[in-house]
């Protein structure tokens, strides 16, 4: 709740440069790109479902594409994956306004206000199956998740969101940003915490 306060700030600061947008597909996961090896041995890759494809910021986009991905995987190879979109950066001639400070920042500020929407995903959920249903799964690699797509697709929305908040420190990240831009929050109403529904405690 306290990272949403600022949420109109974080979509502020992560689009004042323009060189941070750029024509992307929407929704690069794994399952939306085909792989080979040419006649050298090297991996190539195709994309899929350019449905999503247009002129937007590459941090958010870029949600989109690791949100699909196992947690624990982005808590091994978070800066990794960071370094290699970097890397395509700078060896396509990319604007030099794109620093890895930079990058860093607005993908971990991104990935902060997004993680507290992943729970939209439950509703979704509960149409597809009761929640008695859902109750029966053993795990994340149970059949009824791992191999029917929106389920599979909404759960790991979820527990993606859930464990990046914890594996890469989104929280530290986010006040870490919040200190060093307070310009930006100079008229802003400190964030209280309301009382909670007795259910909910």
């Amino acid at each position: 709740m306290e990272v949403a306060w600022y949420s109109e700030e974080i979509s502020a600061y992560i689009t004042i440069d323009p060189n941070f947008r750029s024509l992307v597909h929407g929704n690069l996961a794994a399952d939306n790109a085909w792989y080979w090896r040419d006649e050298k041995g090297q991996l190539q890759c195709g994309l899929l479902d350019f449905g999503g494809f247009g002129p937007t910021n590459i941090a958010t986009t870029q949600l989109m594409s690791w949100t699909m991905a196992e947690p624990e995987m982005l808590k091994d190879h978070w800066l990794e994956l960071a370094d290699a979109f970097l890397d395509g950066v700078r060896e396509s001639n990319g604007p030099s306004s794109i620093t890895r400070e930079e990058y860093l920042t607005s993908l971990g500020i991104a990935f902060a206000k997004v993680s507290a929407l992943c729970g939209g995903s439950t509703l979704q959920l509960l149409k597809i199956m009761p929640m008695e249903q859902w109750a029966q799964a053993k795990d994340r690699w149970d059949p009824v998740v791992n191999d029917r797509f929106l389920n599979r697709n909404y759960t790991c929305a979820i527990r993606t969101g859930m464990l990046v908040w914890k594996y890469c420190n989104l929280y530290d990240r986010f006040l870490q940003w919040r200190r060093e831009n307070a310009w930006l929050f100079e008229n802003k109403k400190p964030f209280v915490c309301p009382d909670f529904p007795e259910i909910l405690r």
